[in-house]
């Protein structure tokens, strides 16, 4: 009696998630008509720790010292997210889990019938399971086999990991996977890919950011990236569990630059088929320490403003100053394509959303 009330549970929340996607959508649409930027999607990182110290991370290249948001910080800004038409939360971090308040953020993106969405390494996940019942998606960071896992990511956190998929689909809770392709994992994705058809989920592959990374011994050439991205998009056009559209893919491909130039800002770009950025209108990536960006690519590289001084609205609108023309970065173009409705991406986030509620109804 118990399991199938869980299981009606599961595919009310799977449902209702749907709903919260078409909202999100209809927003999307409004900003569009009226002309208007909205913030529809923001990333919160709501904090900067981390229990892991991963090869390849990024840590050390922007400024760590600094206090934390508190509760009642974060609370606000959800309520006023929520004013100006957010309809999508993802909550990053550092390992959000860390913190002591992190089901009372998820419970208050909840009580505003926002889409929640957590990255994580996993590793906290058993502590949490009740909590992680309550979000609409959740990617758990893995870098291949074992041993390329735990090269990048530290011994024992395959296995970990591992633990946590078990853990999650003996419960019956969808996720999928983040991957960050380095030297030190390059032929993860066929690995990857059969725990994908194993556990059912979807796989996000992204480059290592060599601009940004601390290190530079680990970052793929142009031609080893440009080879694995032609295999992933192979697979993808094959219908194995790849999470984002092949259109991002191939836009990578076609990138006129060396890949460790991320974008392009007044440069000419010869033969590449462009299209206009909407993040700044419809998305802002806002780190632990209260700057607010256009997008991950853009941290550091754009003026930004911090809402903790000036005040989200602010923070906001100066987004509208960024002249960044194009990048390579697979998950920006992706969610960049869908604010644009493009017809390709906007079926594969349909059909990710579906799956969702066919996973629950199945189980």
């Amino acid at each position: 009696m118990q399991f199938k009330k869980n299981k009606f549970i599961n595919f009310y929340l799977s449902v209702d998630s749907f709903f919260k996607y078409a909202a999100y959508v209809k927003e999307i649409v409004k900003g569009h008509l009226l002309g208007r930027n909205i913030p529809v999607l923001v990333t919160l990182c709501v904090t900067n720790r981390c229990n892991l110290r991963c090869t390849y991370c990024y840590e050390a290249y922007y400024d760590r010292n600094h206090r934390e948001f508190t509760t009642e910080e974060i609370l606000k800004l959800i309520d006023e997210l929520y004013e100006m038409g957010t309809k999508y939360i993802s909550i990053n971090g550092g390992e959000p889990f860390l913190r002591k308040d992190i089901e009372i953020i998820i419970d208050k993106v909840n009580e505003r019938n926002l889409l929640c969405h957590v990255s994580t390494n996993g590793l906290f996940l058993a502590k949490h399971l009740d909590v992680l019942k309550r979000v609409d998606s959740i990617a758990i960071s893995l870098d291949g086999n074992r041993e390329n896992n735990d090269i990048n990511r530290g011994k024992g956190t395959y296995d970990k990991i591992i633990e946590a998929f078990e853990l999650l689909k003996e419960n019956n809770i969808k996720f999928h996977t983040s991957t960050i392709l380095t030297k030190n994992n390059i032929n993860a994705v066929e690995d990857i890919l059969d725990l994908a058809s194993q556990y059912g989920f979807k796989s996000q592959f992204s480059a290592l950011r060599g601009e940004d990374s601390p290190n530079k011994d680990i970052i793929l050439s142009d031609k080893e990236l440009h080879e694995v991205f032609k295999k992933i998009l192979v697979y993808k056009k094959q219908g194995r569990p790849i999470f984002f559209s092949s259109r991002a893919y191939e836009n990578a491909l076609d990138w006129p630059f060396t890949y460790n130039k991320q974008m392009a800002f007044n440069e000419i770009l010869p033969n590449y088929n462009r299209m206009e950025c909407y993040l700044k209108r419809f998305s802002c990536h806002i780190e632990a320490n209260g700057f607010v960006y256009p997008c991950i690519v853009l941290i550091n590289k754009y003026k930004a403003l911090n809402f903790l001084e000036v005040g989200f609205e602010k923070a906001w609108k100066n987004l509208e100053n960024c002249d960044c023309k194009a990048c390579y970065n697979i998950c920006t173009n992706d969610l960049n394509r869908t604010f644009g409705f493009r017809p390709e991406v906007i079926w594969n986030s349909i059909k990710i959303s579906l799956g969702r509620i066919v996973h629950e109804r199945k189980s």
